[in-house]
């Protein structure tokens, strides 16, 4: 069989994430953080982006927040707070100590730099 690569994945990354079970819904069919995310109307690569930049615990509350949310697979208590730690675990590490470079603000700073030379020599021009 040829190999066909999936086009649904946005970043490999979140796969463990996305593809990790989070229980058996009431028919018995096991249904994935992909499957609930995508039943709560979330979209799937979204999430898992924001819950990997966030630091654990507020990370672990959205995440209890959502499977609070759906009722297709009643988690409640301890069965709940083990179900996301295991989740949470399945999340790609990154370093939240450093912070991302904002591109956009750094071009800004350089716009308003220039604008301010050309200001500048217009002045100097007419000066003279």
């Amino acid at each position: 069989m040829a190999y066909v690569p999936n086009r649904l994945r946005q970043d490999p990354q979140y796969d463990l994430f996305l593809q990790a079970t989070v229980g058996d819904d009431v028919r018995g069919t096991s249904v994935t953080v992909l499957s609930m995310l995508a039943r709560l109307g979330v979209d799937p690569w979204v999430e898992a982006a924001t819950l990997t930049h966030l630091k654990e615990v507020v990370a672990r509350q959205r995440l209890e927040a959502l499977l609070g949310r759906f009722t297709d697979v009643p988690l409640f208590g301890p069965a709940l707070d083990m179900a996301v730690s295991r989740l949470i675990a399945c999340l790609p590490r990154v370093s939240k100590d450093v912070p991302t470079p904002r591109p956009t603000a750094i071009s800004i700073y350089w716009l308003v730099g220039i604008g301010l030379l050309l200001a500048y020599a217009g002045l100097q021009a007419h000066g003279n």
